[in-house]
């Protein structure tokens, strides 16, 4: 029987829940801890008063993101989990499940005209 307040059934509420909190997990601590952008105000904030040029900042961010956090290994692990990358020795290659994903983020970036699709890469050999 539905609530005469809230007159969706159960199940309706619940996959909102779960859609709502996995929504604001996706867009708030999932994003924040990842961003450039929060570190480098954090870094600015941990030293008001004391001025940072972008050289010291950037060098800043490759250290901390880069070196102590370790981005880049970090997410080849999870791509790898993810099944979508491979590794070969010391190397990485896609995956046809990887080649599938990106293109279709290369899409969906294409769709909303972001201005930087890194999905669409192009790189030397």
């Amino acid at each position: 029987m539905c609530d005469p307040i809230y007159p969706a059934p159960p199940i309706i509420k619940i996959l909102l829940l779960f859609f709502f909190n996995y929504s604001l997990y996706g867009m708030i601590p999932f994003n924040i801890s990842r961003s450039n952008s929060i570190m480098i105000m954090g870094y600015l904030k941990a030293n008001t008063g004391n001025p940072k040029t972008e050289i010291e900042i950037e060098e800043f961010v490759k250290l901390k993101y880069f070196k102590e956090y370790g981005a880049i290994q970090k997410r080849l692990k999870e791509q790898e989990l993810a099944g979508n990358i491979i590794r070969k020795g010391d190397s990485y290659l896609i995956t046809p499940r990887g080649s599938l994903l990106i293109t279709a983020f290369g899409e969906i970036t294409d769709l909303f005209k972001m201005k930087n699709n890194f999905a669409k890469i192009n790189t030397p050999p």
